[in-house]
């Protein structure tokens, strides 16, 4: 999945691009451009601070902030810092460190959580697991709501979930090992 900023500004209905330099360069690239260009350059440099973060329904935000000279980098390194400890707060973790099984989508039918979307050459499909196979506990405790069940196999990297599906009238147990989130769904 792709996604593309505009930068610009509204006016009226019409969106006006401003700086396309941005689209060529990248904002990384621009932000550097445009500290070079600035007096702020000369007295302390410029810095730029830039996060991913996700939470456990995959929705992805940027907390980044630059500044110039010693009072800006000052500042936006702190206003960062703000950004990234109120979404972690919010559930959100560093899109490094976001742990993933693999199992991409979980519908609630009749109380039982069905499993309807696995990532190939993830660990829920590289475990066996299946589109069909219903969802009954993770690290044993019961899912009966879609959303809970999102939320309990998020996690860290490298960290274990344990999973009861159930296939036909067999259950299952397994032991899947999170992978990094980037390994699984690419870098966005």
């Amino acid at each position: 999945m792709n996604h593309k900023k505009t930068y610009g500004f509204i006016s009226g209905n019409k969106q006006y691009r401003s700086l396309k330099l941005f689209h060529i360069l990248g904002e990384t690239k621009m932000n550097r451009l445009l500290c070079a260009l600035t007096i702020g350059a000369l007295v302390g440099g410029c810095a730029t601070y830039s996060k991913m973060l996700i939470n456990s329904n995959g929705q992805l935000v940027r907390c980044g902030q630059s500044g110039a000279g010693i009072v800006g980098t000052a500042v936006a390194s702190t206003a960062h810092d703000k950004c990234v400890d109120s979404y972690k707060s919010a559930g959100y973790m560093e899109l490094e460190e976001a742990g993933v099984t693999g199992i991409s989508r979980v519908v609630t039918e009749g109380g039982v959580i069905r499993i309807t979307a696995i990532a190939d050459n993830s660990p829920a499909s590289n475990a066996g697991i299946a589109i069909g196979d219903n969802l009954i506990s993770v690290n044993g405790q019961p899912v009966s709501v879609a959303v809970e069940a999102v939320r309990a196999l998020f996690g860290k990297a490298n960290t274990q979930v344990s999973v009861v599906v159930r296939r036909g009238p067999a259950d299952r147990t397994i032991t899947l090992t999170r992978a990094p989130y980037p390994s699984v769904y690419g870098k966005r």
